[in-house]
């Protein structure tokens, strides 16, 4: 009755476990405010108003470049694939009709807009957000509650290591699709490559996809370079530098910020990514790494309280 009950409200308990992250990452700082005298309900709301502030300078700033380079992106695209007759043989070779294409893509928008379309699951996931943080203690108070006598330290030591854990991922998370966004950015704006900046945004958003976000990044980039000269010396020098700036990533930040926050193994980590992307699709493969983080936490904690009571 339990997992039937837990299956039915799925899509809260994601919402739920999307401000869990988020919380954890905004408590350091409300912490640090408390210890100030800041009380934590504003030091939420003043991160809220930074947060607002800084989207609503950057659509201000960015969101007219995005959309007159995704315009021209269209076009080029559309002249490319009328020139080529792309999309006929596309359809023709792999897809049975155009209404099968569009019920498809009506149903990938509408399991995607069912959880973050509505701008009633963002308030949510706010709400519940602002919550955990103002309440910390009260919180940490129910936990105990909830839990006998004798395993209270343990199980609040075990949720305060997943907090930190996760907030220790998405902060590691948020440096490397930075990182990954300016460069592509710059790479692409020294070669010439026309759309760098919708492409180094489509960067910095792909890193929130381990091991397999990287490569889709580069793959438009590579196209759109071949498309706009129309021999392989830029698009090989484009893919150059994906692969340049993703070696640097992997042996010079990836080590530093995400291996010490998650360790967590790659064969799990991309089995957790495979089962998340069946299971949820888009919001499966982006909860996929921070879910399994939180399981490794509760088995490493497991093993440590066996091997503690084996010992004579």
């Amino acid at each position: 009755l339990l997992l039937w009950l837990l299956y039915i409200i799925r899509d809260i308990l994601l919402l739920f476990f999307i401000a869990v992250i988020l919380s954890s990452l905004i408590d350091p700082w409300a912490t640090w405010c408390q210890s100030k005298r800041i009380p934590r309900a504003i030091a939420v709301i003043v991160i809220y108003v930074l947060l607002i502030g800084a989207v609503s300078g950057a659509m201000v700033l960015v969101v007219p470049t995005i959309v007159d380079e995704s315009q021209d992106l269209v076009k080029s695209i559309r002249g490319f694939s009328t020139d080529f007759d792309i999309l006929t043989k596309i359809q023709e070779s792999f897809l049975p009709s155009g209404d099968v294409v569009g019920k498809t893509l009506s149903e990938i928008i509408a399991t995607v807009s069912s959880v973050f379309g509505g701008i009633f699951s963002l308030i949510l996931v706010f709400v519940f957000t602002f919550y955990l943080v103002v309440e910390d203690e009260a919180i940490t108070r129910w936990i105990r509650s909830l839990t006998p006598d004798g395993y209270q330290p343990f199980v609040v030591q075990m949720v305060n290591k997943m907090k930190k854990k996760l907030g220790a991922w998405l902060r590691g998370q948020l440096v490397l699709s930075l990182f990954i966004g300016v460069m592509v950015y710059l790479g692409l704006l020294v070669l010439g490559v026309d759309y760098a900046l919708v492409i180094g945004l489509i960067a910095a958003l792909m890193e929130l996809v381990p091991y397999v976000g990287p490569v889709l990044s580069a793959v438009p980039a590579i196209f759109l370079a071949f498309t706009q000269t129309g021999d392989w010396v830029l698009p090989v020098t484009v893919a150059v530098m994906f692969w340049v700036i993703q070696v640097t990533e992997n042996n010079l930040l990836v080590p530093r910020v995400m291996q010490r926050a998650v360790g967590i193994n790659p064969i799990i980590s991309i089995l957790s990514i495979l089962i998340g992307a069946k299971l949820a699709g888009i919001v499966g493969i982006l909860i996929a790494i921070p879910l399994v983080t939180v399981l490794s936490v509760f088995i490493e904690e497991m093993r440590a309280v066996r091997s503690h009571e084996e010992v004579p």
